[in-house]
C-alpha cells in the first residue's frame, strides 16, 4: 500500500489540511492493515498513537477505541470491535 496525501479538517476546525492517509501502512501485520481499512470504510479515523497502538477516533473527534500495531493475541480484533460496540459503533 502506498502513503497518499488527503485533505481532512482538524477537529473543531472547518480548514482542510494535509494529512498522511494510511499511517498503518508501514511494517504492519496484514491483518491489522485490512482491519484499519475495515474500519475507515465505516467511517471512522485510524491515526498512530505514541504508545505502539493506533487510536480510532470518530470523525467529531473523540477516541472509541485502540488498535496494537503489533498484536500478542488473535483475540485482537474481537477486543477492539467489542469496544467499539460498547460505545454504539457497529461495522460489517
Amino acid at each position: 500500500m502506498r502513503c497518499t496525501r488527503a485533505l481532512r479538517a482538524a477537529p473543531g476546525s472547518t480548514a482542510a489540511v494535509p494529512v498522511l492517509w494510511a499511517p498503518y501502512a508501514q511494517a504492519v501485520n496484514k491483518d491489522v492493515q485490512a482491519f484499519c481499512r475495515r474500519l475507515e470504510r465505516a467511517g471512522l479515523i485510524v491515526e498512530r498513537s505514541g504508545g505502539g497502538h493506533y487510536r480510532v477516533s470518530t470523525p467529531d473527534g473523540g477516541t472509541v477505541a485502540f488498535v496494537p500495531f503489533s498484536p500478542s493475541t488473535n483475540r485482537w480484533r474481537q477486543n477492539t470491535i467489542a469496544q467499539l460496540r460498547r460505545r454504539g459503533i457497529t461495522i460489517e
